[in-house]
């Protein structure tokens, strides 16, 4: 005797495995595009010299003028105007002195660039002005 087809597979309410699977893997991409955008990077570890050469940098284009900043080997430093009026904008003194002097002319536009006093290969990025090869600290 055979049982009618609708008989043969019992109608109880509830989800297949595929549509589980398929509502989890939705969840899972959903959640890898989402959560960048709700948790920030983490942000590097404290650099003193990052953070001057960052801080010059946003006033050079804030005032829209070129500014020179000098980082002695000893950790002091000295942000003047660059256009020869000899004002001095700030100085101070770091606690993780770099390896070398680091002389370097901001531009407006944010670039870093060697000063004329300086050599020609510093350890910034023009673009970027983050340090590259630079003992940031000892």
């Amino acid at each position: 005797m055979r049982l009618p087809a609708h008989a043969s597979r019992p109608t109880t309410p509830g989800f297949t495995l595929i549509e589980l699977l398929v509502v989890l893997i939705v969840m899972g991409i959903s959640l890898v595009l989402v959560v960048p955008a709700i948790v920030p990077p983490a942000r590097a570890p404290a650099n003193d010299l990052q953070d001057i050469i960052d801080a010059t940098r946003r006033e050079a284009i804030r005032r829209a003028e070129s500014l020179t900043l000098s980082i002695e080997s000893d950790g002091r430093w000295l942000v003047e105007q660059a256009a020869g009026a000899d004002a001095r904008l700030g100085e101070g003194a770091v606690s993780r002195p770099p390896a070398v002097a680091l002389h370097v002319r901001i531009t407006p536009l944010g670039a870093c660039l060697p000063a004329e006093e300086a050599a020609a290969t510093q350890a910034l990025d023009p673009a970027s002005c983050r340090i590259l090869t630079m003992d940031a600290g000892r």
